[in-house]
């Protein structure tokens, strides 16, 4: 889970730019941003991309996804003070990105197992989304908070959007 060519992130960042990319996608997965309760210090290159999409005026759309374990207490969203710090990671982001063009997609492929191992439920997501939702809005009002982005057929795709959408 590493980002590549870091030293020449800013060069590359304006090739996207200039072939008429107008985002760039990651994936700030919550174990590798907030190293302990509170402590946000992301690893492997991912604030040398972030600070290279605002100099060269990319839009940013970024994912956040993941569980931390060491934070929670928990590999999973069952208990409210898990989604609470899930919402404090988001605002952490929004704070870091507040400059920018910036979308974030909240949890990318949920219904999918390898992405969602403990098998959290739809109301969790729900409430994951509107946590986050809330934090991030709170930081930077213009940022786009979204969720079900990658649904995926691979997984009860039709019966999950229609749970989804039924709650």
């Amino acid at each position: 889970d590493s980002l590549h060519a870091v030293d020449q992130v800013v060069p590359r960042m304006q090739m996207f730019k200039n072939a008429g990319f107008a985002f760039f996608r990651s994936d700030w997965n919550w174990a590798m941003v907030e190293l302990g309760k509170g402590v946000f210090e992301p690893k492997n290159g991912r604030v040398p991309y972030n600070n290279a999409i605002e100099e060269t005026g990319m839009g940013n759309y970024l994912i956040a996804t993941g569980y931390n374990e060491p934070i929670c207490g928990e590999k999973s969203y069952r208990k409210p003070s898990s989604i609470k710090h899930f919402g404090d990671y988001t605002a952490w982001m929004a704070n870091l990105t507040k400059n920018q063009n910036i979308q974030f997609e909240i949890w990318n492929e949920y219904n999918h197992a390898p992405f969602n191992p403990s098998g959290d439920t739809i109301e969790t997501y729900i409430k994951l989304q509107t946590e986050a939702y809330k934090r991030i809005k709170a930081v930077n009002p213009k940022a786009k908070v979204f969720g079900m982005g990658g649904v995926t057929y691979i997984s009860n795709l039709y019966d999950w959007v229609e749970e989804y959408f039924a709650l």
